[in-house]
């Protein structure tokens, strides 16, 4: 408009027709009206959701749930749900599991000392992230419940595996705690490397070689399997702790280091092995029960490719199997193996040596 003249506006012709037409407005004008702030809603939406950075969980990044309250509790977000989104994709996926969805979160583990990944339930994902308070709106208290909830397509996978380079499958493996050295001191490994010749191997030279090469073959092929499990038999207190728990620091937050229930590779919780490339059965409890069975399934975690976990609470899934296990035992005859079976190699472990004793003491860090 021109020469000072007003522009129309609609809203007003919109009022009158809802004071003096109020049938036409509900059955026509309402719908179109609601209609219109939908079409807007989803544009900006839209517009916003490209502006996110799209990030994807990285377990060397120290950031975690832990920091996205703190940013919450200091105002950092300024009322905008797609900042908060943004900081949720750096700790939290979606992933489909057989009978439901898998949330997968990162968090510290204080025994591996590094961030690792689990499994969480959806109520308590959903616990967690309504005690995040962001700000009000209203007599609403919005929480990170909302951010997750409004993005919530940008935090779902289409699937996990333990390594993959599809974008769109989430990779739980992210690295070792440790950097591989160009040179090496071998000063430093010298007092370990004997412990494995003299107290392991007993002093033999092929057993010795055998076992450098297997877990060699386990950090050089990430998710593969050995298809053999070795079997560390001797007497209490001579090492074979010590050799297996360095062993499980080089793999820290892919190993378990201490499995003395059969349960918790063969039971229906069986979550002590699920993305675990090393596993040590130390003396297991329970092995006795069902003697013949228990042997054919643990043959089967020496070979097989995947296996289901039922975890509580959790939706039950499949998971690539590229567990290794090592068997720990003061037992003479602690399990029975066929002549013909190879998926397992025994190692009569010395007690001649000083080596394991010398080294009992030491923090598994410095051997």
């Amino acid at each position: 408009m021109s020469n000072g003249q007003r522009k129309p506006n609609p809203w007003i012709l919109i009022k009158i027709l809802r004071y003096h037409n109020n049938d036409y407005y509900e059955q026509v004008i309402k719908p179109l009206l609601k209609k219109n702030y939908e079409a807007k809603k989803q544009q900006q939406i839209t517009v916003t959701v490209n502006q996110i950075d799209k990030n994807e969980i990285d377990l060397k990044d120290q950031f975690t749930l832990l920091d996205v309250s703190s940013n919450a509790l200091n105002g950092k977000y300024n009322n905008k749900l797609e900042l908060v989104a943004q900081d949720l994709l750096k700790v939290i996926k979606v992933v489909p599991c057989l009978n439901g969805l898998c949330f997968i979160i990162k968090e510290y583990n204080c025994i591996a000392e590094k961030n690792t990944i689990k499994y969480i339930s959806k109520t308590a994902i959903y616990d967690q992230l309504r005690s995040i308070r962001l700000w009000q709106d209203g007599k609403k208290h919005i929480t990170a419940i909302d951010a997750l909830e409004q993005y919530y397509s940008l935090f779902e996978k289409i699937g996990i595996k333990f390594i993959s380079n599809n974008p769109q499958i989430f990779n739980v493996f992210q690295g070792f705690k440790y950097i591989q050295l160009d040179e090496v001191n071998q000063t430093k490994i010298d007092q370990f490397l004997g412990l494995v010749k003299d107290t392991i191997a007993s002093n033999d030279e092929l057993i010795n070689e055998y076992l450098l090469n297997w877990f060699s073959y386990i950090v050089q092929n990430v998710g593969k399997k050995t298809e053999t499990s070795i079997i560390l038999q001797g007497l209490q207190g001579i090492g074979k702790n010590v050799f297996t728990n360095v062993l499980c620091e080089l793999l820290a937050g892919y190993s378990s280091k201490n499995i003395t229930d059969i349960d918790d590779f063969i039971g229906k919780f069986n979550t002590a092995i699920e993305n675990k490339m090393l596993a040590i059965a130390n003396e297991m409890k329970n092995f006795g029960e069902s003697r013949i069975s228990n042997m054919d399934t643990l043959k089967s975690i020496n070979t097989e490719s995947s296996f289901m976990i039922n975890e509580k609470c959790i939706s039950k899934h499949e998971v690539e199997n590229v567990v290794n296990i090592i068997m720990v035992t003061n037992n003479v005859f602690p399990l029975k193996i066929e002549t013909s079976d190879r998926r397992y190699v025994v190692c009569k472990c010395s007690s001649n040596s000083s080596r394991g004793s010398s080294l009992l003491h030491q923090p598994v860090q410095q051997l």
